[in-house]
């Protein structure tokens, strides 16, 4: 286990980086962090005033434009980077499922190629400037449909189990992933997390092939529908059904279930019908 010292020269290069790449990404929108508030806690915990176990991760999006296509580059630094890994993958709405897999295990295997205990991030966004071209050549049915409402498709839905949804990164990125691919549902983050999407198959499958890429301790697709009908109206972070009389919020969720006609669903999530 690293030393606080360790941990204390591991958050100074981190923010050292980050400040770096602020002047690389000067513009609005292309260096977002998750949450502004961890640079304080960051600073908090260097002086001093915060303990170790208090520590949060530094997360933030570098969002490029390469060959007219955008392009995220998604970062999640554990407090011990860069003496260990950092947790990066590349998305972009111009990618199929084949090339997002295709590109986020050349660029871990890149990783593995770097300085053992240098920061690297700057190193990343080039060789995804260099590399992301190739993965627009690739045969034209793996190149993702056209993001649209199409009215004579059915829907396709999918209702997702995760052991747990805390990481304010990862709910940044099932949200805005699915608004970007116009898909309806819901997320309902804590333990379990558990979300549905619905909308075009083919978005569904490119949505669900960025989120399992993400770093989970367990998440499972429990129930695939093909319907006639849209069950939701936009996609929303329903975190505050649990504030209930009921101590689970199970009573709530099935009732919020109940309203848009998928009660069948909470027996998938929890083995019990719930009544």
């Amino acid at each position: 286990m690293d030393s606080n010292s360790d941990v204390e020269n591991n958050i100074e290069l981190q923010l050292s980086e980050l400040e770096m790449l602020g002047s690389m990404f000067p513009n609005k929108g292309e260096l977002e962090l998750i949450d502004p508030g961890v640079i304080s806690d960051l600073h908090d915990f260097l002086s001093g005033k915060l303990g170790r176990d208090k520590v949060p991760k530094l997360e933030y999006n570098i969002n490029l434009n390469i060959m007219e296509a955008k392009v995220n580059i998604s970062v999640s630094l554990p407090n011990s980077y860069p003496s260990i890994p950092a947790q990066i993958s590349v998305h972009s709405g111009h990618l199929g499922r084949t090339n997002h897999n295709g590109i986020n295990l050349e660029l871990r295997s890149f990783q593995r190629t770097l300085e053992p205990e240098s920061i690297y991030i700057g190193s990343v966004v080039e060789w995804v400037k260099d590399n992301f071209p190739a993965y627009l050549t690739f045969l034209e049915g793996d190149i993702l449909a056209p993001i649209s409402k199409t009215e004579d498709k059915k829907t396709f839905r999918m209702w997702i189990h995760s052991h747990h949804i805390y990481s304010k990164s990862k709910m940044k990125n099932i949200e805005d992933w699915a608004k970007e691919l116009n898909l309806t549902g819901f997320f309902l983050p804590g333990k379990p997390g558990l979300i549905c999407v619905e909308g075009l198959e083919t978005n569904c499958n490119i949505w669900w092939q960025r989120i399992r890429a993400l770093n989970w301790q367990k998440i499972s697709c429990k129930l695939e529908e093909h319907d006639e009908v849209q069950k939701f109206q936009n996609f929303s972070n329903i975190a505050d059904i649990k504030a209930s009389s009921d101590s689970s919020g199970m009573k709530a969720f099935l009732n919020y279930l109940e309203e848009h006609h998928s009660s069948h669903v909470f027996k998938e999530y929890f083995g019990f019908d719930g009544k």
